[in-house]
């Protein structure tokens, strides 16, 4: 097996994965003696795997062999990735072109109404489709007009063009390279690879990430309630919008005193004035530059990028946005819909369950909450006990397997004494996703928070609206009554 190994790697194979039951040959026999094993599987080279990038491998029912058949599927990336209907994206090359801003300027300006949401939102909407008409009427597709740009530099070079028109072939050159720049930058934010700055050679690591991540991400089936497997889209989109519904709706539960009487108030009356000053346009600013410019972006489409660029057009109407919610201790809905991505936290999953949620939530959103948290990260060493290890300045979460290392490790020694120790590992599935709004907010009472930070975060969890992206479509409406991000 191992000479297999050296060969396939020798070769520069790997493994295109699949999707299914995961084993492909059984030995047939009863009880005790079946055996289970993926034994067949396909290979391909890093350059086949970039050409065919959508390629994925099925591993079909067997009924007279004992070996499952594979079927290979190598479907266009285009009808796969870029299908109509796609939410918009604004793309971040889109800001090497100088009259982006132009546009984003004009769309912007068109209209002067920001004292209300909808005049903020109308602005938003406004832009996107100045952007999307832009896109397609000037700055085009960069990879077909780098391929084209290409080709006509290999004509005129063969043609004599050094000799013949110097200039037309430098300007070809110029034009290649900024081309070059732009796909750089496409491809960068599609790998989303945070440690790789812009300007790093536009590699096959670039496209080899991005292709991987979107294979990795595309869900071909989900199995529905009754266990039975599911890979009509429509379908799916019913069973993920069920299971969520289900997850983010309120059980009602009550006897919370029981739990609340253990609880200390721990805010003082100096960190109440400090937290119920009025928000100021420096705290925005700041939330801002904290943010990281190409992170993936809410139902808006516009990532931070977008927001660093064009600040000195678009700030103004930001700003007055975020501190209105923040100052008014209420967050309009509009402001705050939020898409769901599924993350696999395995290997082919199979269930809804075994996926990962990752809340991708608008730039103006993610501000009010960013100002609201630099606020609380100041107060909250006060408040959380030293045996919480996340979420907090100076403290990892790594340092709960030391702990529980150390424990087991004292436990297996620990052979005399009457008194014993049990160790129990509770597992909360989905605990964020489930806690109950009314249990927090008293909760938060009890500490001795006032009532308009309350009504403030309380306002930021009951705006929320949740869509699924399933393989890029958003899927259902749900209005959430627990749960946090």
């Amino acid at each position: 097996m191992q000479s297999f190994r050296d060969a396939l790697d020798f070769c520069g194979l790997k493994d295109l994965g699949f999707t299914g039951f995961p084993f492909t040959w059984c030995n047939r026999r009863p009880g005790a003696h079946n055996v289970w094993i993926r034994l067949d599987r396909g290979v391909a080279t890093v350059n086949w795997m970039l050409r065919f990038s959508s390629t994925r491998v099925h591993h079909l029912d067997a009924f007279h062999s004992d070996h499952k058949p594979l079927l290979l599927c190598t479907d266009s990336e285009f009808k796969r990735f870029y299908r109509k209907g796609r939410p918009f994206r604004f793309e971040a090359m889109w800001i090497k072109e100088e009259s982006c801003e132009r546009v984003v300027r004009e769309s912007w300006d068109a209209s002067n109404e920001v004292t209300r949401v909808a005049g903020f939102n109308r602005k938003i909407i406004m832009c996107q489709e100045k952007l999307k008409e832009w896109n397609r009427s000037t700055f085009g597709h960069v990879r077909n007009t780098l391929s084209k740009k290409l080709k006509e530099l290999q004509y005129v070079e063969e043609s004599g063009g050094y000799t013949k028109n110097r200039n037309h072939v430098y300007q070809l050159r110029n034009d290649i390279e900024k081309l070059k720049r732009k796909e750089e930058c496409m491809w960068k934010q599609w790998a989303r690879t945070a440690w790789l700055k812009e300007g790093d050679q536009n590699t096959r690591f670039f496209h080899y990430r991005a292709s991987q991540r979107n294979k990795r991400n595309y869900i071909t089936g989900l199995e529905n309630e009754a266990g039975l497997w599911m890979e009509d889209e429509t379908e799916m989109g019913k069973i993920v919008e069920r299971y969520f519904q289900d997850m983010f709706t309120t059980s009602q539960p009550d006897g919370f005193d029981s739990i609340l009487d253990g609880i200390e108030p721990a805010v003082t009356a100096e960190m109440c004035v400090a937290l119920d000053r009025n928000f100021q346009a420096e705290e925005v600013n700041q939330a801002l530059k904290q943010m990281a410019p190409l992170t993936a972006p809410g139902p808006d489409g516009m990532s931070p990028i977008f927001y660093k660029t064009y600040w000195h057009i678009v700030g103004k109407d930001v700003t007055t946005m975020v501190l209105n919610a923040l100052n008014s201790g209420v967050v309009h809905e509009s402001l705050n819909p939020t898409f769901i991505s599924l993350i696999p936290k395995i290997k082919n999953p199979k269930r809804v369950s075994n996926f990962r949620l990752i809340s991708l939530c608008n730039v103006v959103y993610k501000l009010i909450s960013k100002v609201m948290v630099n606020r609380l990260k100041k107060i909250l060493s006060h408040l959380v006990f030293e045996s919480q290890s996340a979420f907090l300045s100076g403290r990892l979460i790594s340092d709960n397997v030391l702990v529980a290392f150390e424990t087991l490790h004292y436990l297996k020694r620990k052979t005399q004494g009457k008194l014993g120790f049990m160790a129990l590992k509770l597992d909360m599935s989905k605990a964020y996703d489930r806690v109950e709004w009314v249990f927090l907010e008293k909760i938060m009472k009890k500490l001795g928070f006032s009532d308009k930070l309350v009504t403030l975060i309380m306002s930021c969890l009951s705006s929320v609206s949740y869509a699924v992206l399933l393989n890029g479509q958003p899927v259902g409406n749900i209005k959430p009554t627990r749960g946090l991000r």
